[in-house]
């Protein structure tokens, strides 16, 4: 991979160059706004920057957004005004030369006292910041769990023992044979409402070990806004704190596409395209998946991203959703029109054009991976859920059709 850079328009534009084994030319935007473009093989230098001059346009654009949404996000490095979060409130980094180490935070900053010899040493400073939140989490999640383990005594007989680590796509664990939950570190930068849930989600999980709605029913108990604050944790502090660092750019961009969509049209019913996954086990029953949003039987599938193709939203959904890694998937039929009608719990409605794809060949475990699902269990065809949303029914008469056939 190397940098290039092409004059487009007078203006400049940077961008690393990586030729692969792929039929087509590729640009990814990163999201400190890098452009990274893959290319064939035999592909010339002129024809890949004849392509970024094709979509200058769309690269200044999609910058913009990217930078729009990630304005408020935290800086990875660590050094004089780096912006960090603390309990949900951004704050600037002052790094202060100092005979031994301490941290103190006031209303704007976080006072980092360094010993003078390590006063320019990043790797230093952040191990040091690390143990002060570690410290101080400690402290306040020991609070959090005593104070609930009392609420939640039927559920959890003894206070469990606390575990702060780092964990890349987490906020919190919980493991009851050791009487022990497991804290993200990064969990102290989110507002103290949000710590809360995340510890009554996983002290919850010392009664039910899954996400079922029994589970849900306690958390709720405790947490009656549950719903909220788990939206805004894993929507914007999944992102300014950089919990998963390498996010999809095209997801975030999709993200926005919709937010900005609804803003004017409202709760309309929008277009969109998705796929359906009939997943078939060695019985020959599909898998269904009871969804958290309608609380009713469903197949895994979703939305399509902007610039993903259907087949790589298949792989992408069977994934994220139940645990399970595509091998090799078919399409059998192609829906549009009234009969993929839906509405929301939310009030949001859409029309879709749907793929719909037959899948045997997979391999993992299947485990309930997201927050979309509550369960799964596996029918054969001649036995139809009974709780489906009338658009999932009208998919499952068209699937019925095809075999039988």
């Amino acid at each position: 991979m190397k940098e290039c850079c092409i004059t487009i328009n007078e203006n400049e534009l940077y961008y690393y160059l990586e030729k692969k084994k792929i039929k087509n030319i590729n640009i990814r935007i990163k999201t400190d706004g890098k452009i990274f473009l893959s290319c064939p093989l035999k592909i010339k230098i002129e024809q890949a920057e004849k392509f970024l001059i094709q979509k200058y346009s769309w690269i200044i654009k999609h910058q913009k957004m990217i930078k729009e949404y990630f304005k408020d996000s935290e800086d990875k490095d660590f050094k004089e005004g780096s912006k960090k979060y603390f309990l949900g409130k951004l704050y600037k980094l002052k790094i202060i030369p100092s005979k031994n180490n301490n941290i103190k935070i006031n209303d704007e900053n976080i006072n980092l006292y360094i010993k003078e010899k390590y006063i320019q040493n990043q790797n230093y400073v952040e191990k040091y910041y690390e143990k002060c939140l570690k410290e101080i989490s400690y402290k306040l999640y020991n609070k959090l769990v005593i104070k609930y383990q009392n609420q939640m005594i039927k559920y959890v007989k003894n206070i469990p023992q606390i575990e702060i680590k780092k964990l890349k796509t987490r906020w919190g664990s919980c493991n009851p044979m050791m009487n022990k939950v497991t804290f993200n570190l990064s969990l102290i930068k989110t507002p103290i409402e949000l710590i809360e849930y995340v510890v009554v989600h996983e002290l919850a999980h010392f009664q039910y070990q899954d996400h079922s709605k029994k589970f849900y029913i306690l958390v709720e108990r405790y947490i009656p806004n549950w719903k909220i604050r788990r939206k805004l944790l894993n929507s914007k502090y999944n992102i300014v704190i950089w919990l998963n660092i390498n996010i999809n750019e095209r997801r975030v961009i999709y993200m926005n596409y919709c937010e900005n969509l609804r803003k004017y049209v409202g709760h309309n019913p929008i277009l969109t395209a998705g796929t359906i996954l009939v997943v078939f086990n060695e019985k020959n029953e599909i898998l269904m998946q009871l969804r958290s949003d309608y609380k009713q039987w469903g197949f895994p599938g979703g939305g399509l991203e902007l610039g993903e193709t259907l087949e790589n939203t298949a792989k992408r959904e069977l994934e994220e959703e139940t645990g399970l890694i595509l091998d090799s998937l078919k399409l059998i039929d192609l829906v549009s029109g009234e009969e993929t009608y839906r509405e929301y719990p939310n009030g949001d409605k859409l029309y879709d054009i749907t793929a719909i794809y037959e899948i045997t060949a997979y391999h993992g475990n299947l485990k309930i991976n997201d927050d979309e699902s509550l369960d799964f269990k596996w029918f054969s065809l001649d036995n139809e859920p009974t709780n489906m949303p009338d658009f999932m029914r009208n998919y499952w008469k068209r699937i019925e059709k095809y075999y039988k056939s």
